[in-house]
């Protein structure tokens, strides 16, 4: 579940403020969701570093044997180390936005949690891939 569709999910009408409030909950899928960001950094993290170990000892192996096989796992590092860089890239992205949204859950009211749900819905930066340009 992506920031923007637990906002979808907690968003209400001005009428229902009092009768179902949405704190609680909003802060308990926060947390879920901070803590899925949290194990899918730790996991890319491991990725890279174990590609970037694997591709050093090829690199090793290679000069000490003299052989060029091992160029193969160089090149797959290549291009398997920049793609896990931008998942990396993406889940911070994510994995700070929930942070903040946690903080100003915690320190709101109903009425102005409504009114951040409503703002983080209208905006373009929240649950995208690209940051949001600064062109008109």
């Amino acid at each position: 579940m992506t920031l923007r569709n637990i906002a979808e999910k907690y968003i209400r009408s001005r009428v229902l403020f009092d009768q179902e409030p949405v704190r609680d909950q909003l802060l308990a899928d926060l947390k879920e969701h901070q803590k899925l960001n949290s194990r899918l950094y730790a996991a890319y993290f491991s990725a890279v570093c174990v590609i970037c170990l694997a591709a050093i000892g090829a690199l090793v192996f290679g000069l000490v044997t003299g052989t060029a096989e091992q160029l193969g796992i160089l090149a797959g590092a290549g291009f398997t180390v920049p793609g896990i860089l931008l998942l990396m890239r993406n889940t911070v992205r994510e994995w700070s936005q929930t942070n903040l949204t946690i903080i100003l859950v915690r320190r709101a009211n109903e009425a102005q949690i409504q009114q951040l749900l409503d703002s983080l819905l209208k905006s373009d930066f929240i649950g995208t891939t690209q940051a949001p340009s600064l062109q008109p």
